[in-house]
């Protein structure tokens, strides 16, 4: 992570993803990239607040979603469906930027394209009612 940002290069933090890595590091097993990870760098990985101070300005976009656990089943849930702190994370976000830059948010929820676009509404909607004074 440090390294992208020395060369700038441009980082997108998938929420969900992290934190399913962060999870596996923790208590999962059977993945040979993660075991290895856990292997070199210990436990646990890296705090929220960690990695978007070590991506620095290099942070330019999140995939907002919800996850739980540590497999794949666990990615991309609707938001408040999972145990990733969404709105803490946008907070600190906002707050380490202060309006000195944008970072863009796509939300990007297992099968939110189906459906005529419902599950992205809901979750536009939660995000609006409970981040208020965050996004511009």
């Amino acid at each position: 992570m440090i390294r992208l940002n020395k060369f700038g290069i441009k980082i997108t933090f998938d929420l969900s993803h992290y934190s399913i890595y962060s999870n596996y590091l923790s208590y999962g097993n059977g993945n040979e990239v993660a075991d290895l990870d856990r292997h070199i760098y210990g436990l646990p990985a890296p705090s929220w607040s960690r990695c978007i101070d070590l991506y620095g300005d290099s942070l330019i976009q999140l995939h907002i979603n919800d996850g739980r656990g540590a497999y794949a089943s666990g990615e991309g849930l609707m938001l408040a469906e999972g145990e990733i702190p969404i709105v803490s994370i946008l907070q600190y976000i906002h707050d380490v930027t202060k309006g000195t830059r944008i970072v863009q948010g796509t939300i990007e929820l297992v099968e939110g394209h189906l459906h005529k676009g419902k599950l992205q509404k809901r979750a536009v909607e939660w995000l609006l009612a409970n981040t208020k004074d965050i996004f511009q």
